[in-house]
């Protein structure tokens, strides 16, 4: 699990939401590998997830969200609500696991002034090169112009987690990073 938020601004940081739109529930790093590790760490643990009911696992408290019918409404409309639960749980710590959360994360940061942890699991520019669903042209422009909106919100994120070092360079720049390999 990810511990690089024990304290911050001395204070002990004992409530984590962990945030994802685009994993299933029951996700091996998050789910598994990340929050069961908080919770047996002494963490109380809240992960905000598509699921069709709120429910606890494993001490793990889950907000369901039910299920997107696309990728349209998941990124542009389940955020939403993902933001207002995460706002009324008052965490300590909000952990964003996917990039069309980057916003959500910033406005959390912006009202609450709490630790704020952005998980990349992939190297994203690269990553939009080859998405099917977009025509060449299309994937260069996107992944430009995610590197940029990334560049701009990430100046708000207290931590960044890498879960491999083939991306390490793009984060060059971002001193509070952490890798945590992903195998």
């Amino acid at each position: 699990a990810s511990c690089t938020y024990f304290q911050f601004k001395g204070i002990k940081l004992t409530k984590v939401c962990i945030i994802t739109s685009a994993h299933r529930l029951l996700d091996p790093r998050i789910f598994f590998k990340q929050a069961r590790s908080l919770v047996k760490a002494g963490y109380k643990v809240t992960l905000i997830a598509q699921n069709d009911k709120n429910e606890v696992i494993n001490g793990i408290e889950v907000i369901g969200l039910g299920n997107p019918k696309t990728r349209f409404h998941r990124m542009f409309f389940l955020t939403n609500q993902m933001l207002k639960k995460a706002l009324a749980i008052n965490a300590d710590v909000y952990h964003i696991h996917d990039p069309e959360l980057l916003p959500v994360l910033v406005i959390i940061k912006l009202l609450t002034k709490k630790f704020t942890v952005f998980d990349i699991h992939e190297n994203i520019k690269e990553s939009i090169k080859t998405k099917e669903y977009l025509n060449s042209t299309s994937r260069i422009i996107f992944a430009f112009t995610y590197t940029l909106i990334e560049s701009f919100f990430l100046k708000f994120v207290d931590a960044i987690i890498l879960a491999e070092d083939s991306y390490k360079k793009n984060y060059a720049n971002i001193r509070n990073k952490y890798i945590i390999r992903n195998y």
